[in-house]
C-alpha cells in the first residue's frame, strides 16, 4: 500500500467516521478481503470435516446420478 499521508480521515463528531484511501489501495484492500473470506470458509469446511459435521461425496457418485437422471428423463443412453 502507498504512504499514509494519502489516507483522508473524515471525521463526526470528533471521531473517526470514514476514511478515504488511493483507489488502487481499496482495490487491494478489498482483493484481501475476499481472501481472507475464502479461507475462513476452507478452515470452516475442513474443521467440519474433521470433526465429523460433514462429508465428502466422490465426484463419481454424483456423475452416476446426474446420468442416470438424464437417462430416465429424458430417455437417452449417454456413454458412461
Amino acid at each position: 500500500m502507498n504512504s499514509h499521508a494519502q489516507v483522508q480521515i473524515i471525521e463526526r463528531d470528533g471521531r473517526p467516521e470514514y476514511a478515504v484511501v488511493p483507489f488502487d489501495d481499496y482495490k487491494r484492500l478489498l482483493a484481501l478481503a475476499e481472501d481472507a473470506e475464502e479461507i475462513r470458509a476452507y478452515d470452516k469446511a475442513m474443521h467440519e470435516l474433521d470433526h465429523g459435521e460433514d462429508e465428502l461425496i466422490p465426484s463419481g457418485w454424483w456423475s452416476n446420478c446426474l446420468l442416470g437422471s438424464i437417462r430416465s428423463r429424458f430417455g437417452v443412453n449417454i456413454e458412461d
